[in-house]
C-alpha cells in the first residue's frame, strides 16, 4: 500500500519552503483531529485558498487508516502534516509527560517509520515530531539536550522508511529569549528538509491588548527558533498552532490581536482546530460552518492566498533611490525610504540606516548602507545578519576580460548568468576593443572547463 503518486517534491532552502513549481510555499492551513475530518470539499468552502492541514493523530492509526482522508485532501492540491499528537500524559501538550525512552520510544518510531514508507511517493505528504513535547527525562530532570536528540531520532524514522518528504520540528518556547532553550544544535544540524514548528497563543505575550507587543513577542519567537540551523541552513518556520485561547475554556483577551499578529508575521500558519470549542479555539459552528474565529482564520487565509499570486523579482535584481521595490517570493514589498531606511509594504524597518542598495539574491533580501557594508535578511521581521555587516557583496563578482584575452574558464554557476547578459546586450560584446567575437564564439570561450 501506498499514497498517490505525484510529480514533483517540496525542499528547503534559505529558510523557505521551496514547491514542486519552484516557487516559495508558505502555509495556509488548519489544524484537524484525526476522526474528525472535514472532507476537501468543505475546506475548500469554507476556508479558499486552503494548502496545508496539521491532521493530529492520537493513537497509532495505521496507514490504511489514514489513506483514504489523506489523499481526499492532497489529490486536491493540500499538503497534510501527520504529527503524533499524544504526549502519553493526556495528549494535553504543554511540555507535558516526559521524553519518549523505552516502549514508548519504540512504538512512535515504529508509526512513524510505516507512515514514512506509505507516503513516501506522496510529496504532499509532511510529517511532525510529537506535540509539544516535554523536556523532562525518566529521572524527572528537565534535559532539552535529549529533547533535541528525540527529535532527530523521529526526523531519521522518516528518512530511514525512504521519505525524504518535509518533518516539521517542535519549538518550545516562553517567550522572546525562552525559545529552544537548551536544545541540542549538533541534533540538527545534519538534517535535511526539516522545518521549525512555533505555538502562538495569547499567554506568551503575557495577554498584553497592545498589537505592537503581541506581534513583536511572536517575531522574537521566529527570530530566536531560527538560531537553530540545519543541513540545509537556517530552517523555515511554520505556526503551526495558533488561537483565541490558551486554555481552550475562555477566550484570551487578546485573541484578536494574536490572529492578527501571525497572519501579518509573513510566515505560514495553522489554526488550531477544526472542532466547535470548549468554547475557545473553535473553528466551526457544530457543523460545516465557521465561527465568529472561524471566519477570522478564513479572511486570513483568503488574504494570504491572493497574495500568493504575485511573481517575485529575478534574482540578483537591485534597487537604488526611492522609487523601485524588490519583491519576495512571498509578496513582500521591500523599498527605500527618502530617510535611508528600509521599507517592508510601507513600514520603515527603524533598526535600518543609510541604506543606499537593496539586492534579491537567492530569495534574501540584502541591504548595503553607505559604509558599504550589507546585511541580509529572509523574512520581515528577521534579524539582519551578520551583527556587523560584511563587506563582500552578496551578487556575483563582475568578469573582465582583457582585450588580448582570447578565453576565459568561469564555474558553471555564472556560466547561465553571462549567457543572458550577452543576450540582452549583445553590443557590449560589439563595442570591446580589440577583434569583435561572435556570439558563437563567445559561448565556447566561457564555457566550462569540464564541458564536452
Amino acid at each position: 500500500m501506498s499514497g498517490t503518486t505525484s510529480i514533483g517534491a517540496y525542499h528547503t532552502t534559505n529558510g523557505q519552503i521551496i514547491g514542486p513549481n519552484g516557487t516559495a510555499f508558505v502555509a495556509r492551513g488548519i489544524d484537524v483531529m484525526q476522526g474528525n475530518d472535514p472532507s476537501s470539499a468543505v475546506l475548500q468552502q469554507d476556508f479558499p485558498g486552503i494548502n496545508f492541514v496539521r491532521l493530529a493523530v492520537y493513537n497509532y492509526e495505521s496507514p490504511d487508516t489514514l489513506l483514504a482522508y489523506v489523499n481526499d485532501l492532497t489529490s486536491h492540491g493540500i499538503v497534510v502534516e501527520l504529527e503524533d499528537h499524544n504526549n502519553n500524559a493526556g495528549g494535553a501538550g504543554g511540555s507535558q509527560g516526559q521524553i519518549f525512552t523505552g516502549q514508548a520510544l519504540t512504538t512512535e518510531l515504529n508509526w512513524y517509520s510505516a507512515v514514512g514508507a506509505a507516503f513516501k511517493n506522496n510529496p504532499n505528504v509532511w510529517f511532525g515530531t510529537n506535540n509539544e513535547p516535554s523536556s523532562t527525562n525518566s529521572a524527572g530532570q528537565n534535559d532539552p539536550a535529549a529533547l533535541s536528540h528525540w527529535q532527530a531520532q523521529t526526523v531519521q524514522a522518516v528518512r530511514d522508511a525512504g521519505n525524504n518528504n518535509p518533518v516539521l520540528i517542535e519549538a518550545n518556547s516562553w517567550g522572546p529569549g525562552g525559545t529552544n532553550v537548551g536544545y541540542d544544535p549538533a541534533a540538527y544540524a545534519n538534517l535535511h528538509n526539516v522545518i521549525w514548528d512555533v505555538h502562538y497563543y495569547g499567554w506568551l505575550s503575557k495577554y498584553s491588548t497592545d498589537q505592537a507587543t503581541v506581534s513583536s513577542t511572536l517575531a522574537g519567537m521566529i527570530s530566536d527558533t531560527r538560531q537553530i540551523t540545519g543541513a540545509d541552513g537556517t530552517m523555515p518556520v511554520i505556526i503551526g498552532e495558533y488561537g483565541n485561547s490558551t486554555t481552550g475554556t475562555t477566550f484570551d483577551a487578546n485573541a484578536t490581536q494574536v490572529i492578527t499578529a501571525v497572519q501579518q508575521s509573513g510566515v505560514g500558519s495553522v489554526a488550531w482546530a477544526w472542532y466547535p470549542g470548549s468554547p475557545g479555539d473553535g473553528l466551526n459552528d457544530g457543523g460545516n460552518g465557521l465561527s465568529a474565529y472561524g471566519q477570522q482564520v478564513a479572511a486570513g487565509i483568503a488574504a494570504a492566498a491572493a497574495k500568493a499570486t504575485v511573481i517575485p523579482s529575478a534574482n540578483n535584481t537591485v534597487v537604488t533611490g526611492t522609487t523601485a521595490a524588490i519583491t519576495d517570493a512571498s509578496g513582500n514589498k521591500w523599498t527605500i525610504t527618502t530617510g535611508g531606511q528600509v521599507a517592508i509594504n510601507g513600514k520603515a524597518d527603524t533598526t535600518t540606516g543609510s541604506v543606499i542598495e537593496l539586492a534579491y539574491v537567492g530569495g534574501k533580501i540584502w541591504q548595503e548602507n553607505s559604509s558599504k557594508l550589507w546585511w541580509g535578511e529572509t523574512l520581515p521581521n528577521a534579524s539582519w545578519a551578520p551583527t556587523a555587516g560584511t563587506a563582500t557583496s552578496p551578487l556575483p563578482a563582475p568578469i573582465t576580460i582583457a582585450a588580448t584575452q582570447t578565453s576565459a574558464t568561469i564555474s558553471a554557476t555564472v556560466r547561465m548568468a553571462i549567457r543572458l547578459c550577452f543576450h540582452v546586450a549583445p553590443t557590449a560584446v560589439k563595442n570591446r576593443p580589440g577583434p569583435t567575437p561572435t556570439i558563437a564564439a563567445v559561448m565556447i570561450a566561457v564555457r566550462p572547463s569540464s564541458a564536452s
